[in-house]
């Protein structure tokens, strides 16, 4: 998966508040990025099984 696409869905669906096709694939469009139809869901199953990195305190 390339990271750039996954860098802008993350950012895409932090953004809306949501994780859905349409956010993510526009998301990552508005940030100047290509990507299929095909490669949105394989981003969406990346971005819901992502796990936060552990808060610093």
């Amino acid at each position: 998966m390339d990271p750039a696409l996954l860098t802008a869905g993350r950012r895409a669906a932090a953004e809306a508040g949501r994780i859905t096709r349409k956010v993510v694939g526009d998301g990552i469009r508005a940030q100047g990025l290509t990507v299929s139809n095909d490669r949105i869901p394989e981003i969406l199953q990346a971005l819901r099984t992502d796990r936060p990195p552990p808060q610093r305190r």
